[in-house]
């Protein structure tokens, strides 16, 4: 896979811990970096990396873990990557071959776009990596760039629609998804996003990005509420007409019946003490090769109105709420799945209809 060496040093930043551990046998052969890689979980796997060096700011990476042929560039990758932008040298990352057939120390050189680079000898080979620095582009100006390569064919596409349709139909409604009436697509529920991310092999790593709290806040509040009639009122019509009436249809499954429910509006006002807002974002990890397959960013405030007359009490929720959408979101946008399934019924809101 040919990337350039700005993407595999963003791709570096997402290095934790004791990671230069995992990189052994690192050297250099022309110019091509050979290193094997240890898993970065707790599988036992090693790897062989390499990255060739192709002119400019780019390489030609392979790796066998199956992340790259997703098109990321994962961790195993960024690692050696990251050690030759150090100028380390290989005995210094495991403490290895130290034989005195050692390769030469490898140099690495950081430039700016507009540098020019030359090895001091022209007979000898140029052994540095450029790392691209960002482009300052004028509002409204545009960069010749080649096309986007398609990483999978349309046969691919629809090999995986099928993939994710067996995973669909093993969850369970009302536990996994559910329905709201006028609604279409089935809402995710928090258990189904949970399936599914064990299903695709990925992890969530939720980040509270801004919160407010006020736990003396006093709020007036003016709410909406709606009282279930036993049956329907006189002179509907109008009252519907008045916007203090609705109905709502449900159809039994099975049957095909239809019942008519009607409910009745009604304002609430008081004063609520406490004001709790968080927003969460939610990533979504490749547990194996640790590649960031998307994120997603969601809220929840104590002034909605399930929450609102006693916000004290519910803190905890609201942080809760911000998780679980953000990682619905998440999971629906990162893997696909928008086009089956909607938000989860906090967000979305059902049609109302009914009959006079």
């Amino acid at each position: 896979m040919r990337v350039t060496t700005a993407a595999i040093a963003k791709a570096a930043k997402r290095l934790r811990g004791d990671w230069r551990l995992h990189v052994e046998n690192l050297e250099q052969i022309g110019d091509t970096i050979e290193a094997k890689v240890k898993s970065f979980t707790d599988a036992g796997i090693t790897y062989q990396v390499s990255l060739q060096k192709l002119g400019g700011h780019e390489l030609e990476v392979q790796c066998q873990c199956d992340g790259i042929a997703g098109g990321n560039i994962c961790t195993h990758i960024a690692a050696p990557f990251q050690l030759l932008i150090e100028g380390k040298k290989p005995e210094e990352t495991t403490g290895e071959n130290k034989d005195t057939d050692q390769p030469e120390e490898i140099e690495v050189e950081v430039m700016a776009p507009d540098e020019e680079s030359a090895p001091d000898d022209p007979s000898e080979p140029d052994k540095s990596v450029a790392v691209a620095m960002p482009v300052q582009v004028e509002p409204g100006a545009y960069i010749a760039a080649p096309l986007p390569v398609p990483v999978m064919t349309g046969a691919a596409i629809k090999e995986r629609e099928e993939e994710i349709q067996a995973i669909q139909d093993a969850l369970t409604k009302d536990l996994d998804y559910g329905t709201v009436p006028g609604i279409k697509k089935p809402f995710l529920l928090q258990p189904g996003a949970e399936k599914l991310q064990l299903a695709f092999n990925v992890i969530a790593h939720h980040e509270v990005v801004e919160k407010e709290v006020d736990h003396d806040r006093v709020t007036p509040y003016k709410v909406e509420t709606s009282k279930r009639l036993g049956a329907k009122p006189a002179k509907y019509d109008e009252l519907k007409a008045a916007g203090t009436h609705y109905c709502r249809v449900y159809v039994d499954k099975d049957s095909g019946k239809k019942d008519f429910v009607y409910f009745e509006r009604a304002i609430e006002e008081g004063e609520s003490l406490g004001f709790y807002r968080y927003i969460t974002r939610t990533t979504l990890i490749h547990r194996e090769h640790g590649a960031v397959l998307g994120s997603a960013i969601a809220s929840c405030c104590s002034l909605e109105s399930k929450y609102i007359r006693n916000p004290r009490n519910v803190e905890n929720t609201i942080l809760q709420m911000s998780q679980k959408r953000s990682s619905v979101r998440a999971t629906r946008t990162a893997l696909g799945l928008s086009g089956r399934f909607t938000q989860d019924p906090d967000v979305v809101k059902a049609e109302e209809g009914g009959q006079s």
